[in-house]
C-alpha cells in the first residue's frame, strides 16, 4: 500500500525516540497535549518534555499517519486510523532459537514488567493538581497526637477541592521540636533560570528526587512535612481518544480507600520565602510557606485512569516517622506506588468531592 503525506491537520502521531539503537515508538493522540499546553500544535513542548520509557533518552521525533493513495483498498484522502490495541511498537533482538514473532512479544512484556503504565514513550509528569481535605483539623490532631496550641489553622473549612496556589494545611516541625499544624499555600517555587520564563511557576509534585534542586530540602528532616488528604483527582482521558466520539472530553476520576475518605498524608516538603503569590489584578506579595509533595510510578489502581504518576501514600505510623526523621538514606524507600487494592474511586465528573 502507497500512502502520500497528510496536508490537511492530523489527529494523532507517531512518537519516536531518538536514540538510534532503542527504536521505540508509539502512537500518540493530540487532543490531550493540546488541551494540557492550551496550543493547536504541541509538538515543541512535546520534543522538549517527552522522555522514552525504555532506554530514557530525553526527547523525540514524530512521524505523521501515512495517507491513502486508492490503491488496495485505501481510500483516497482518508488518513491512516489511529491503531487501537497496536499503539505501542518495540524493536527487539531475537535470541536463538527464538522467532521474530516470539522475541517482539518478550521484549514486550518484559516492558509492562517495568512501565505498568504501558507507554513506549512517556512524559514523566506528576499526578493532576487537584485533591480534597475534608476531615477537618481535630482528626489530624487526634490521630498525630498534636496539642490544641500548636495548630495554628484557625477555623479551617471543609476544602472539597484544593488547586495549586491555595491554602491547605500540612504538619510540620515547629521550632521547639513539635508537630506543628498550620496553613501553606500548595506549590514550591520553580528553579530561577537566567534570560527564562519558568513554564510552571509552581511545582505541585516531586518525582525526580534526585535533582539537586529537591535534595536540599529532601535531606533535612526539617524541611519534610506530612500533607494530609481525604481523596485526589486524575482526569480520564480515555474518552479523547475513542474514535467517532462527538463530544471528547477528559472525566475528573477521585480516589480514596474507600467510600468514607479516611484521613491520610502524601509526603511532602515545605520552604518559606519572599514573592508574589497573587495575580497582576490582585497581587499578594510577602513571605509564604508553601509546599509540595512525592509522586511515583502509576499504581495499579489509578493506571488504567491516569498512566503517568500517582501520589505517594505513607499508610500508618511508621512510615510517617520515617520520613519525618530518618536520614534521606532510608526515607527515599518510600518513594513508590500505592499497593494493588489499596485505593478505588469514590466519585466521577466533578472538579469537587465532598
Amino acid at each position: 500500500m502507497i500512502f502520500v503525506p497528510a496536508t490537511e491537520p492530523i489527529n494523532w502521531v507517531w512518537v519516536h525516540c531518538v536514540s538510534p539503537m532503542c527504536g521505540h515508538r508509539r502512537a500518540v493522540p493530540l487532543a490531550p497535549w493540546r488541551i494540557r499546553w492550551g496550543m493547536e500544535n504541541p509538538s515543541k513542548l512535546m520534543r522538549k518534555h517527552f522522555r522514552c520509557g525504555a532506554c530514557g533518552r530525553k526527547g523525540c521525533e514524530f512521524g505523521a499517519p501515512r495517507r491513502g493513495d486508492g490503491k488496495n483498498g485505501a481510500v483516497i484522502g482518508d488518513n491512516e486510523p489511529y491503531p487501537h490495541g497496536r499503539e505501542l511498537r518495540i524493536g527487539c533482538e531475537r535470541r536463538w532459537p527464538e522467532t521474530y514473532p516470539d522475541a517482539a512479544e518478550r521484549v514486550r512484556m518484559e516492558y509492562f514488567a517495568r512501565y505498568i503504565c504501558g507507554d513506549a514513550i512517556k512524559m514523566v509528569g506528576g499526578m493532576c493538581n487537584l485533591y480534597s481535605y475534608t476531615k477537618g483539623p481535630a482528626a489530624i490532631r487526634e490521630l498525630l497526637k498534636i496539642l490544641r496550641q500548636y495548630d495554628l489553622t484557625g477555623n479551617m473549612e471543609p476544602l472539597t477541592g484544593i488547586y495549586p496556589n491555595r491554602m491547605a494545611p500540612i504538619v510540620r516541625l515547629g521550632p521547639e521540636g513539635q508537630l506543628q499544624l498550620e496553613m501553606a499555600r500548595w506549590g514550591m517555587p520553580a528553579p530561577q533560570i537566567p534570560n527564562r520564563k519558568p513554564r510552571n511557576p509552581y511545582l505541585t509534585n516531586i518525582r525526580n528526587t534526585d535533582s539537586r534542586y529537591w535534595q536540599r530540602w529532601l535531606k533535612d528532616p526539617a524541611h519534610r512535612c506530612l500533607v494530609p488528604f481525604s481523596s485526589f483527582s486524575e482526569p480520564d482521558n480515555r474518552g479523547l481518544e475513542e474514535p467517532g466520539n462527538p463530544n471528547p472530553r477528559s472525566i475528573w476520576t477521585w480516589f480514596a480507600f474507600d467510600e468514607t475518605r479516611p484521613l491520610a498524608f502524601f509526603p511532602g516538603i515545605w520552604h518559606e520565602y519572599e514573592a508574589d503569590r497573587g495575580t497582576k489584578a490582585q497581587p499578594n506579595v510577602g513571605r509564604h510557606l508553601v509546599y509540595a509533595f512525592l509522586t511515583s510510578d502509576a499504581s495499579v489502581d489509578v493506571a488504567p485512569i491516569h498512566p503517568d504518576a500517582t501520589p505517594v501514600i505513607l499508610f500508618n505510623e511508621i512510615e510517617r516517622e520515617q520520613w519525618m526523621s530518618a536520614p534521606w538514606e532510608i526515607a527515599r524507600d518510600l518513594q513508590k506506588p500505592p499497593p494493588a487494592g489499596a485505593l478505588r474511586i469514590v466519585a466521577r465528573d466533578t472538579k469537587q468531592d465532598a
